[in-house]
């Protein structure tokens, strides 16, 4: 890899990797586990960045990724969800622990399909399109999967809201 090349690489990591560990935290709700996925996704965009035209490296980094994922899963064959979500680096989105803790309680009922596309269209701030792009579903997929999920979260803020009064 030549040096300006490398140069590119480490640009890119630095600017992806808050997005790339919102999704992973989303995906797993697990911070260890994110920074895993994380990690991973930039050594293997390393592996092939010469290979990946500019223009692509994000949604390139964003496929490895969910790939990733879904490979952890197999191996483990269920689901390793958390009870509380440890403290984030100052200035991330959900720096207040207890609106994280909120959020993974949100987010414990969805399955992986909406933990997904609600983490690429709210949290990484995607458009329906690129979402369905991203995933290989529908858009209508993507809505229709996206509604169903900020339903079964209002349901659940709803629950919360009473239990807290």
């Amino acid at each position: 890899m030549s040096e300006s090349s490398e140069l590119d690489f480490e640009e890119f990591a630095r600017a992806a990797t808050p997005d790339l560990a919102r999704l992973a935290w989303a995906r797993t709700l697990d911070w260890s586990d994110s920074e895993d996925l994380v990690q991973e996704t930039l050594a293997r965009m390393l592996l092939h960045w010469n290979r990946i035209t500019g223009a692509d490296h994000m949604r390139y980094a964003r496929r490895v990724l969910m790939n990733l994922r879904v490979d952890m899963w197999r191996r483990r064959r269920h689901e390793e969800l958390v009870d509380a979500v440890p403290d984030r680096p100052q200035g991330h989105v959900s720096d207040d622990v207890e609106a994280r803790l909120v959020l993974a309680e949100m987010l414990r009922p969805l399955s992986q399909k909406q933990r997904s596309i609600v983490a690429l269209r709210y949290l990484l701030g995607l458009s329906v399109a690129d979402t369905a792009q991203e995933l290989g579903i529908s858009e209508s997929a993507v809505k229709v999967a996206a509604h169903r999920a900020l339903k079964r979260m209002q349901e659940r803020w709803n629950s919360h809201e009473r239990i807290g009064q």
